[in-house]
């Protein structure tokens, strides 16, 4: 689970130790969150579930701050 530093960061380094279908809280560019299960990593981009699998949200990892994953039962 990564946090943007100095010396960070792309998808695979801000996503490390997360795996497909972990519950994941993204914060990124505006001060804005968004929840959803781990997906995969597209190049430059980190997909998202949502919506009980209904939707898919692409967030740019350029754009995200920090990646943290949720606590079993939350």
């Amino acid at each position: 689970m990564g946090l943007r530093s100095n010396c960070c960061c792309d998808c695979e380094d801000l996503f490390a130790g997360v795996a497909v279908g972990d519950d994941v809280q993204v914060q990124s560019a505006g001060n804005t969150t968004q929840n959803g299960d781990f997906l995969r990593i597209d190049g430059n981009v980190v997909v998202l579930s949502t919506n009980n699998g209904n939707n898919e949200v692409r967030i740019c990892c350029s754009n995200i701050f920090s990646v943290s994953v949720a606590a079993p039962g939350v």
